[in-house]
């Protein structure tokens, strides 16, 4: 009976330590991410467009590369804005402005984060640029973070918009 006793007031333990533990868990999955974590996470992410303009795949190997930093739905829709078909396969080809691509944020103080309820928006503001063979109007471009699957991904993507709506 004494080891029954000392097991029950044992367990109970446990789980009153583990109970701190399991609050800070959702609060860990609220939390806000830095700016060095998105800044990673979208990096990886241009990485994962270029391995595309390697060699020829599937779709559903390009969208298992995608998925790793996007949700489903933005990986779909950047395959079949991008993906053209090969030989074989499909493969994306290498431009300097893909369909839904992540934007060419330079990362420095340019590249703002904002929390916001819903996920994160990462944005930037590029100026105006007339001289040399593109030019574009001032604009923001814009990248929605969100939590799928316990992990941040890339939800949407803005490449292009006059006024900045958070």
């Amino acid at each position: 009976m004494k080891k029954l006793t000392y097991l029950l007031i044992a367990g109970a333990l446990f789980l009153m330590m583990g109970l701190p533990f399991a609050g800070n868990s959702a609060e860990a999955d609220q939390a806000p991410l830095s700016q060095a974590d998105a800044s990673a996470l979208l990096k990886k992410a241009q990485d994962a467009e270029a391995s595309l303009t390697e060699k020829e795949r599937s779709k559903a190997e390009m969208a298992a590369i995608l998925t790793t930093y996007m949700t489903p739905e933005i990986a779909g829709q950047y395959i079949k804005a991008n993906a053209v078909k090969g030989n074989n396969e499909w493969i994306v080809y290498g431009t300097d402005f893909p369909a839904l691509a992540v934007p060419y944020f330079d990362y420095s103080q340019n590249t703002k984060i904002a929390n916001e309820k819903d996920g994160v928006l990462v944005y930037q503001h590029f100026a105006a640029e007339d001289e040399g063979p593109v030019s574009y109007s001032g604009h923001y471009e814009s990248v929605t973070l969100k939590k799928d699957d316990g992990a941040w991904k890339i939800s949407s993507i803005n490449p292009y918009s006059e006024t900045l709506k958070q």
